[in-house]
């Protein structure tokens, strides 16, 4: 069991509920994930930019510390200045 299912299953136990993970390829460059809750699922999305790569690896340790302290409804971005007119 790798980090990844052993962290979702200490969560599942922890919360008594069932986590599903799905990868996104979101059009808005500043979302980085998302925790919301489904009737008896946490569904987390993360941004997902390049599949077979780990860099959301730092993105799911996030989403799971929130998850852990117990918010269900959260949504992270990257803080992108806006451009100049």
């Amino acid at each position: 069991m790798d980090w990844l299912q052993r962290r979702v299953w200490e969560l599942e136990k922890h919360l008594g509920m069932t986590i599903v993970l799905c990868p996104l390829h979101s059009p808005d460059p500043a979302f980085r994930g998302r925790i919301s809750r489904r009737g008896n699922r946490v569904v987390l999305e993360y941004r997902d930019r390049l599949p077979g790569f780990f860099w959301h690896y730092d993105i799911l340790r996030e989403l799971f510390s929130h998850l852990e302290a117990g918010c269900m409804d959260l949504t992270l971005t990257d803080d992108i200045p806006e451009p100049a007119p």
